[in-house]
């Protein structure tokens, strides 16, 4: 007996059907990209506050942004046409209920100064996953109104938090970044199967920078 799969008879949808969900998806919660933009802003600069409580409210902010990609854009129009990301749509809630506990447990290390390394690097790459990754999704679309952003699109979302994890001691980074690691491999498959090699790009930089931040050593 052989078996006669391959990963495209699991992909029940045309290249054409996965982009215009985002156009739909976007028209249907207009004016909320602004919230979100705003909010993805907020986080960085309130990592790079002095006070505790502002960089506990980054790490709440990025709760939220699991909530709404989970509950939004993953569920009522992802889902529908995938069935496994049903799954991570509950994932994506339950993601946001651990990061809500990381941010009432953490105790984050010394301020990072803006233009110190670690701050200035991490307003560098914050920059690069709010401002440019999700246009790669229209760019692949053809269509602006197909933009992907930051708090409301899992691939995006799931590449951002990633760059919270360097600030956590190891014991909690797993729990920040196993899912968004999941989800990646998960996207990237998806998005290799249906042959949309620009929009690929996103998810791989989620892998690869979950790579980098695992075994870098805990924050002092």
């Amino acid at each position: 007996m052989t078996w006669d799969y391959a990963l495209s008879d699991l992909v029940m949808f045309t290249p054409e059907v996965y982009l215009r969900l985002f156009v739909r998806f976007n028209e249907a919660v207009w004016p909320l990209q602004l919230v979100a933009l705003v909010a993805g802003l907020a986080i960085p600069l309130l990592l790079t506050r002095a006070t505790v409580l502002a960089r506990k409210l980054a790490v709440a902010l990025l709760a939220l942004a699991w909530i709404f990609t989970g509950l939004g854009f993953t569920a009522e129009y992802y889902a529908p046409i995938n069935w496994p990301v049903t799954y991570f749509g509950y994932a994506f809630v339950a993601q946001a209920m651990v990061t809500a506990a990381v941010a009432g447990a953490w105790r984050p290390p010394a301020r990072l100064a803006p233009a110190q390394g670690r701050g200035r690097l991490l307003l560098v790459l914050w920059a690069l996953v709010l401002l440019v990754l999700p246009w790669l999704t229209p760019a692949t679309a053809g269509e602006a109104s197909a933009i992907a952003l930051f708090g409301l699109t899992p691939d995006v979302t799931a590449t951002g938090s990633l760059l919270l994890a360097p600030l956590l001691t190891r014991a909690w980074r797993w729990l920040l970044v196993l899912l968004p690691l999941l989800w990646c491999l998960f996207s990237l498959l998806t998005l290799y199967t249906l042959g949309l090699a620009l929009a690929m790009l996103v998810p791989l930089a989620g892998i690869l920078l979950a790579l980098v931040v695992l075994p870098l050593p805990d924050p002092e």
